[in-house]
């Protein structure tokens, strides 16, 4: 009895380790499977052991896998999050998301028309612009970037003095992609200098400037949610609700950022409003 137990154990974890490998795969598909395995193995260990008279026996030793059961959810879970960083990277059937896709990404930068966006292996996200490149942690939610043209380039954002910035925030007014984030990396982590720098290139306390130069493309609007063509309506929503938390207004973002979510939401559902 006690080599069927293990057997199963075995089978288990084996399953789990080809889900962490598999992680191209639809997750769901991969945790169906494993879930039906598991379940499966389960069930007939329990038959063996009631038919067999060591059912009691077998609770004592089903407490002592729990930690194995533990370890096996863990690895799932990392299965469905490599499995968000490969479509990122565009190699499980969709786009690169922007400075959304993952998972919790900065997605209103994502679909910047003239802006180049990356994944990072470490836990962020990249986008590129004429005179910026711009990253954002998905752990923590900081945004920093570095200057790639004009008399600061190579210079870091998060080393800029006030002055540096408002100068800066007039030559971005070159490119409406570096302005916009400009602007964001401005109010999130420099909220202070913001007026002062807008001022500075004479335009007051003006609006924000309107979310993009066009309407938005599906393909853009998927970029910016960082989600891949056949997206379901619940895929869409639940990109949503995850990014809006990083880049709503209320909580250090942008309007900017905000309505480029909203915006990407409404268009890929077909609606106008929430």
């Amino acid at each position: 009895m006690l080599p069927m137990l293990i057997l199963g154990v075995i089978v288990a974890l084996g399953l789990a380790l080809l889900l962490r490998q598999a992680v191209a795969v639809e997750p769901r598909i991969l945790l169906r499977i494993l879930g039906w395995s598991v379940g499966g193995a389960i069930l007939v260990g329990v038959i063996f052991l009631a038919v067999t008279g060591r059912l009691a026996w077998a609770a004592t030793a089903l407490a002592a896998l729990v930690p194995w059961l533990v370890r096996g959810l863990r690895m799932a879970a990392f299965g469905r999050q490599m499995s968000a960083f490969l479509r990122m990277f565009g190699l499980s059937g969709g786009g690169v998301g922007g400075m959304g896709g993952l998972g919790g990404g900065l997605g209103g930068l994502g679909g910047l028309g003239g802006a180049h966006a990356d994944p990072d292996p470490d836990d962020r996200s990249t986008v590129t612009t004429r005179f910026l490149r711009m990253t954002l942690s998905h752990a923590t939610g900081a945004m920093s970037g570095v200057v790639r043209e004009g008399p600061l380039k190579g210079r870091a954002l998060d080393d800029l003095g006030e002055q540096e910035a408002a100068r800066l925030w007039q030559t971005v007014q070159a490119d409406p992609e570096s302005a916009r984030v400009f602007d964001a990396w401005l109010e999130r982590a420099r909220p202070e200098w913001h007026a002062a720098a807008r001022a500075g290139g004479g335009e007051g306390d003006g609006a924000e400037p309107p979310p993009s130069g066009g309407p938005m493309t599906r393909a853009e609007a998927l970029a910016v949610l960082g989600l891949e063509a056949g997206a379901s309506a619940d895929d869409i929503r639940a990109a949503h609700r995850r990014l809006i938390v990083l880049v709503h207004p209320d909580r250090g973002g942008t309007p900017y950022l905000a309505a480029r979510l909203n915006q990407a939401r409404d268009l890929l559902l077909g609606t106008g409003s929430r």
